[in-house]
């Protein structure tokens, strides 16, 4: 997986395309291999192939426990859609809105925290002069 991603990242859409199809084979559930495997097909022109892919993402998704919205893969799946023509907007405009994301009050809270660590360790880092500093030891005059 880590070979097809820099392959996406560098753009090597073909070579991307044909190893996330061997992946996908290997691990049918796995929604990042289908992800790439739509994005990269989208690339080199297989938008068939690429919708394919965007709606298996969305079905495995749905299956999980909780439900996963993969509201980015719905973007996709409907942009890409929409430039298929007459027929595509159709589509798209059947398919309706896009999820809607509900999340519950602890998870809410334990993103918000989880944030916010995550910021105060990211400025500790870019900021050494925030790091705790070792104790110094005092000398005893004699």
């Amino acid at each position: 997986f880590r070979e097809a991603k820099d392959a996406y990242q560098a753009k090597h859409y073909s070579r991307c395309r044909h190893l996330c199809s061997k992946l996908v084979e290997l691990s049918p559930q796995n929604i990042l291999y289908h992800y790439y495997l739509a994005e990269a097909a989208r690339h080199v022109g297989h938008d068939v192939q690429a919708l394919r892919h965007y709606r298996r993402c969305i079905a495995i998704g749905a299956q999980r426990m909780p439900p996963q919205h993969l509201v980015r893969i719905h973007r996709h799946y409907r942009r890409l859609l929409e430039h298929q023509g007459v027929v595509g907007r159709f589509l798209a405009w059947l398919a309706g809105d896009l999820p809607t994301v509900n999340i519950s009050e602890e998870e809410r809270t334990q993103r918000d925290m989880d944030a916010f660590f995550s910021k105060a360790l990211a400025k500790k880092h870019n900021n050494p002069s925030l790091a705790p500093r070792p104790e110094r030891k005092l000398l005893k005059n004699k």
